[in-house]
């Protein structure tokens, strides 16, 4: 993701501007700047109050799009009810290849082969787990 990052970042910037980089959640902010520290400005769609699953899409996230250089969301379907609209209503021609997938690299956790209603709120892709230097997954 890395390097996906930073090769997005050179080809769809100005050199001299910091690029404008949109999360869906805050967790993913936190990512990109411990991967790209100061190099860049981090906005998010998402305080971290709202359920991603159920997101009420206002004119604010298609305003914010408009001026994005890049889009950085978790993937895994969780943001597949609103996300799309909403960047097919910015029109912004830097989203045709400035999404990034922060899950298109990781091995997903708790993947279901069957899911139905009856579960309640499942991930049927499966679950993203960011884990700092003092995580320990022994």
């Amino acid at each position: 993701m890395k390097i996906k990052l930073i090769t997005l970042l050179l080809f769809t910037t100005n050199l001299w501007a910091k690029p404008n980089v949109y999360v869906t959640l805050p967790e993913i902010g936190w990512a990109v700047k411990e991967i790209a520290e100061d190099k860049v400005d981090i906005n998010y769609l998402l305080s971290g109050h709202e359920d991603p699953h159920f997101v009420d899409v206002t004119p604010a996230f298609i305003f914010k799009l408009k001026k994005a250089d890049l889009l950085i969301k978790n993937g895994l379907a969780l943001e597949s009810t609103w996300l799309p609209k909403v960047i097919e209503l910015a029109a912004n021609p830097k989203l045709k290849t400035g999404v990034c997938d922060a899950s298109s690299k990781i091995k997903a956790i708790g993947k279901r082969d069957q899911v139905d209603r009856s579960m309640g709120d499942v991930h049927p892709q499966g679950n993203l787990i960011f884990f700092t230097h003092q995580n320990n997954l022994s």
